[in-house]
């Protein structure tokens, strides 16, 4: 297989700073400080705030059109740390050909509202970066990482969970044991003090990447053997977008048919609510500061909130094209 990479040889697999900036630089207050609590989603790929009734909509980083999935925000929600999609089209020149999605992930700032919008930067270029999750002691985020997403004529990605310090700029990865199974991690969720990582557990087979189930791992010692990991995950099969609870004793986690959590050792699986009528749960969900609350979205664009108990659950934006809401910290 050739392996040429979308970047000069000496950029592979390192990361870069590099600020995108559209607007005014001078500086501003801080709206961290005095926006109070919002949800952050995505809606037709551009990102945007509003408060937790779902008041306010108002554009974030926009004309982008190319954020997705799940965002989170650093402790002191003065950065916002968002993927975005890219698409490599390939001719060979012997004929044929193919494509594959590149991301990479961003930080916006909420200080650059209301009259500055789209300050933005990138902070990996690995263009198989996404799904960040921000510990809450601020160390470490984790990420979806594809290490053949710079390679070309890549045939099938190779996940592993990447690791990135904010503070230090330096970045790691976690890969799963490999054996005549092809396991990966995906969606990673790491814990608040950043001790442990919840992930899907996915193998590669023949006709796509299949869904194994949720694993919870900690980030010190050895990794265990593939047949205890695939044990694992048949615990919980249908478990998807999983995401830590603020206080670190809960995991929030998504199935087509509903929202549901679990202990921190996935034990004490419970509903918490289904979407109404034919709808389906779609993209990632997102805790409330206080954990009393989730909000989640559904198949036809819309945001909703819910109590931890099940009840109040309330639509709070859309239906349209909204996704992938993420409460402040």
């Amino acid at each position: 297989m050739k392996r040429f990479s979308l970047l000069t040889l000496f950029f592979v697999f390192t990361l870069m700073t590099s600020i995108y900036l559209a607007g005014s630089s001078h500086a501003q207050g801080s709206e961290s400080e005095s926006m109070g609590e919002q949800i952050a989603f995505i809606r037709n790929g551009d990102v945007w705030l509003m408060n937790p009734d779902g008041s306010d909509q108002r554009a974030f980083v926009v004309g982008i059109s190319n954020a997705k999935g799940r965002m989170s925000w650093a402790p002191d929600n003065g950065r916002l740390a968002f993927s975005r999609q890219g698409k490599v089209d390939i001719k060979f020149p012997e004929g044929g050909g193919g494509y594959h999605y590149l991301y990479d992930l961003f930080y916006a700032f909420p200080d650059s509202l209301p009259e500055r919008k789209n300050f933005w930067m990138g902070f990996t270029n690995t263009l198989g970066s996404q799904s960040p999750d921000w510990s809450d002691n601020g160390k470490t985020i984790c990420f979806t990482y594809d290490r053949m997403g710079n390679v070309v004529d890549a045939s099938v990605p190779e996940y592993s969970i990447g690791f990135y310090d904010p503070e230090t700029e330096t970045f790691s990865h976690m890969e799963m044991p490999q054996d005549e199974k092809q396991l990966f991690p995906l969606m990673p969720s790491i814990s608040p003090d950043g001790s442990k990582v919840c992930f899907v557990l996915g193998e590669l087979q023949s006709s796509g990447m299949k869904k194994l189930g949720l694993v919870v791992l900690p980030l010190e010692g050895e990794l265990p053997a593939t047949d205890v990991l695939v044990e694992t995950a048949s615990n919980n099969p249908d478990g998807s977008s999983p995401d830590w609870s603020p206080d670190g004793t809960k995991i929030l986690f998504l199935q087509s048919e509903g929202v549901y959590t679990a202990n921190a050792d996935l034990s004490g699986e419970k509903l918490v609510c289904k979407p109404e009528e034919g709808l389906w749960i779609t993209g990632m969900a997102s805790w409330s500061p206080d954990g009393n609350k989730i909000a989640f979205g559904t198949s036809n664009g819309a945001i909703y909130t819910v109590n931890l108990d099940g009840s109040g659950m309330i639509r709070i934006s859309g239906p349209g094209n909204d996704s992938n809401p993420t409460w402040t910290k």
